[in-house]
């Protein structure tokens, strides 16, 4: 593996952003080499808590806008 691979930023989405969501997205943003690219609940309250942990990330109650958007991968 190449150095230029280890050290690339890696675009996260989060669909499903409850306390276990929020715990993962906290662990995550701890990760130098990990952007949050995108939050996703169909839950209001959960995404606007969520969003204040990421408040740069863009947030979706639609799964299936959160799969349109250019991320490397998502944390269910």
């Amino acid at each position: 593996m190449s150095g230029d691979v280890a050290a690339r930023t890696v675009r996260l989405g989060f669909a499903g952003t409850g306390w276990i969501g929020r715990l993962r997205l906290g662990a995550a943003m701890a990760l130098p080499q990990v952007e949050v690219a995108a939050l996703c609940d169909p839950a209001p309250e959960a995404l606007a808590e969520a969003k204040s942990v990421a408040p740069s990330a863009p947030c979706t109650m639609d799964f299936d806008q959160l799969l349109a958007l250019p991320l490397d991968g998502v944390v269910l």
